[in-house]
């Protein structure tokens, strides 16, 4: 599974909350932290470059855990401040060098990121 798919095509099930574009196998869901699959469904869920964005990454990881086998979580790496830094979209800073994961790294709030995206509105890129 291909979480949060955004225009990508994982080659498996493809899954946001919002549909970008024509994708396979696309399934649309209304809550990240409560998916519609069966547990252990997938041998694989990729979570790339979304676990920064959302409101509560440990619910979020324990759901991904629940619906799948393996996890990959990719994340901006600590020496791209330019991710990392990004107060408009992000929520957390994961403290890491890796981009790789199979567990949630550790992980801080994002200084000033929540008073910025409460007064002008988190970028949404549909």
């Amino acid at each position: 599974m291909n979480i949060c798919c955004g225009k990508t095509d994982g080659g498996g099930v493809n899954v946001d909350i919002l549909k970008h574009k024509r994708i396979k196998n696309f399934k649309l869901v209304k809550d990240i932290y409560r998916l519609p699959f069966k547990n252990k469904q997938f041998d694989s869920v990729l979570c790339s470059h979304t676990i920064e964005h959302v409101d509560n990454p440990e619910k979020f990881y324990r759901e991904l855990k629940r619906v799948g086998r393996e996890i990959i979580i990719v994340i901006p790496p600590l020496y791209d401040l330019g991710a990392v830094l990004n107060v408009f979209e992000h929520k957390w800073i994961f403290l890491s060098l890796k981009k790789k994961h199979s567990k949630l790294p550790k992980y801080i709030r994002l200084p000033f990121a929540r008073f910025i995206q409460t007064r002008l509105g988190q970028i949404n890129h549909a």
